[in-house]
């Protein structure tokens, strides 16, 4: 099948057949993904539309899924065990922390899978296969987008007042794609080839919840254990746990522990899986081609 996103700059190559995947060097790589970028765009916008077409309130449930969410870990963790310490307000530290979390675990979780789920179009057609990663991570950011919403009503009606912090949301929120793509990118490779990595980054994120001081104020306990700098430190090894505190420095004004740090660490970590990902994903790109089709149930 001829490579039909492939323009080849000289008549020798001109005749040339490639397989459906072939990859191209790097900077020619990524200008077909930039070209492409209109229809990552729109295939993303589809793919939230149509998960939605079949129920009744259909797109209100972008903002009914977390809002319930939310309710059921506040009722849960804030009222049934009142695991609040230290004097925090827990719905808006829950509300931030969920969002925040949801977004994460979604983005990876989509890009991880979008070589599976997309299986027959890797068979058939020849296009940059970092495509189907970009449309999963753009999938889970428009969907978080929605959600905020969620937290602006939330949060005034709670008493915290909107200030210029808040604008941090912004580039917070190209930080999280930036980590979602990149980690996306890794995981799918690995996905496509050991296909128990989909089902263990399930029970890998249910654990990551707890160990990322979303639902409970983490911090607190780990300050009062012996050695708290060295554990606090450690703890910003899990990316998830520095995007959340920065989330709620922004929203609820709540400076953390070890916050320059964070800054710095959330910054390595989502340039790093950035470049790493993309990297890791162009080099099999030859062996995406032969895609397993995934099956439900």
């Amino acid at each position: 099948m001829v490579a039909l996103d492939s323009q080849p700059s000289t008549a020798d190559h001109s005749s040339e057949l490639q397989p459906p995947g072939t990859a191209a060097p790097l900077p020619i790589y990524l200008k077909r993904v930039w070209k492409m970028r209109h229809y990552a765009y729109a295939s993303a916008r589809r793919g939230i539309a149509s998960k939605n077409a079949s129920n009744l309130l259909g797109n209100l449930w972008l903002l009914l899924e977390p809002a319930m969410l939310i309710g059921v870990y506040f009722v849960m963790f804030g009222l049934v065990v009142d695991i609040s310490r230290g004097g925090v307000d827990f719905l808006p530290f829950l509300t931030v922390g969920m969002l925040v979390f949801t977004h994460n675990r979604r983005g990876i979780q989509l890009a991880a899978e979008s070589l599976l789920t997309k299986a027959p179009m890797l068979k058939s057609f020849a296009f940059p296969r970092a495509i189907l990663p970009l449309i999963a991570t753009l999938n889970a950011l428009f969907t978080f987008l929605v959600s905020l919403i969620v937290m602006f009503v939330v949060l005034p009606l709670l008493g915290t007042r909107p200030t210029l912090g808040w604008l941090w949301i912004i580039p917070l929120t190209g930080a999280q794609a930036m980590l979602n793509l990149g980690l996306g990118m890794i995981l799918a490779r690995m996905v496509l080839r050991f296909a128990d990595v989909r089902s263990t980054l399930r029970y890998l994120f249910r654990l990551t919840i707890y160990a990322s001081g979303v639902i409970f104020p983490i911090q607190d306990y780990l300050a009062e254990m012996d050695n708290s700098n060295l554990y606090l430190n450690l703890a910003l090894i899990n990316p998830f746990y520095s995007i959340t505190h920065l989330f709620r420095w922004a929203t609820l004004g709540t400076k953390p522990l070890t916050a320059n740090l964070m800054i710095v660490t959330t910054m390595i970590w989502c340039v790093g899986a950035l470049l790493v990902g993309t990297v890791w994903f162009v080099r099999g790109e030859r062996r995406y081609s032969g895609a397993k089709t995934l099956i439900k149930f």
